[in-house]
């Protein structure tokens, strides 16, 4: 699989792009993704979805439904898994609003980023837990869509910052809040290839 995600991430503002980079100094390219090389992996049809106010664990749970061709309003999904309008969302809540749509998760802990890009090989995606710019701040969820192993990117649907590239080494720093989690989300008959994947057999 080797296309970028669908619709809004082709048009991502290179002004944006530049903020996040002074943020984030190298991780991140100043570059929008319409120009970007295109990751060697990649799910297919992600779409980029901005959040609203604390609501980047709102809007990750919209993209990965939108992938599942779900559309869910993220106003919708916001007043169901957060306690307030400026309250966090919790990782717990991702499982418990999939779960009707036929969906299931796998919370991981201690991730490792093999992990993921394995999932992502698998067609299957995941919702990150990380710093948004800087160790120790913001907490932020973000949505892995693809990778390239050679030269060393992953590629992220950033509910805030939209569809940036990140060193592999730096998404591991950004990553390093609440023991690197990380969500897999899947229809029921991946179950068996997830585990493997996670397991380190994919």
């Amino acid at each position: 699989m080797t296309t970028r995600p669908r619709g809004t991430l082709e048009s991502v503002k290179i002004l944006r792009m530049m903020v996040l980079a002074a943020a984030l100094g190298s991780a991140v390219l100043a570059a929008p993704a319409s120009v970007m090389e295109a990751p060697s992996v990649a799910l297919q049809g992600v779409p980029l979805i901005r959040q609203g106010y604390n609501d980047c664990g709102p809007a990750s749970i919209a993209m990965v439904l939108g992938y599942f061709r779900v559309p869910v309003d993220v106003g919708v999904i916001s007043r169901a898994t957060k306690a307030s309008p400026r309250s966090y969302m919790t990782v717990d809540a991702i499982g418990q609003y999939v779960a009707p749509y036929g969906l299931e998760t796998a919370v991981i802990r201690g991730g490792q980023l093999t992990q993921v890009r394995a999932l992502i090989r698998l067609g299957v995606p995941t919702i990150a837990l990380q710093y948004f710019q800087e160790v120790g701040k913001v907490p932020h969820f973000r949505v892995p869509y693809g990778f390239d192993d050679q030269r060393g990117w992953l590629f992220v649907a950033d509910p805030l910052a939209g569809a940036v590239r990140i060193r592999y080494q730096d998404f591991g720093t950004l990553w390093n809040t609440q023991g690197r989690i990380f969500v897999a989300v899947y229809p029921p008959a991946l179950r068996a290839k997830v585990l493997r994947a996670l397991a380190g057999h994919a």
